[in-house]
């Protein structure tokens, strides 16, 4: 399999590589103390975070990371990866035509950018933008729509 990286350069896809058993040689523990139970409620900040989140129509197209640019800010911040929000007995978020994936949580009321990191089937890395997101403080969460054709005209591939 052939992959055209972000950088422009082409590579194969490396598949099958000789096992090596792993060994650990060092182990760095970091550790976090027991919570402290009668805590102040809730601290504002957290409390009023919404999730956002993406909906896109499934196809041969995989979303893999997220990064925001706040009001204000001048540069993108550091790529997350995202999680998909599997369905379940009492609230199927995925159905057999649209994905769901958590980006991140937000501050209501503040507007933001975001740039989602894409790949199609063959294995083209694109960014797709999105420019002006809110989250509504009326809302107990926010979706955005991914639009995508799969000719890739309505999105940064190459």
């Amino acid at each position: 399999m052939t992959c055209e990286h972000e950088n422009g350069m082409n590579g194969t896809l490396m598949t099958n590589s000789a096992y090596s058993q792993p060994r650990v040689m060092k182990l760095e523990v970091a550790a976090f103390a027991v919570p402290t139970w009668g805590a102040p409620a809730e601290d504002d900040s957290f409390r009023n975070l919404r999730p956002f989140y993406l909906v896109y129509r499934k196809h041969s197209l995989t979303v893999s990371a997220v990064r925001f640019k706040f009001e204000n800010e001048r540069r993108y911040r550091d790529w997350q990866t995202v999680s998909v929000i599997p369905g379940d007995d009492t609230c199927s978020w995925e159905t057999e035509s649209d994905e769901f994936l958590l980006l991140g949580f937000v501050s209501p009321g503040v507007p933001f950018d975001a740039e989602l990191r894409c790949c199609d089937a063959q294995g083209r890395i694109g960014i797709a933008e999105g420019h002006g997101l809110i989250a509504l403080e009326s809302r107990p969460f926010q979706f955005a729509h991914l639009s995508y054709s799969l000719d890739g005209r309505s999105s940064k591939f190459p």
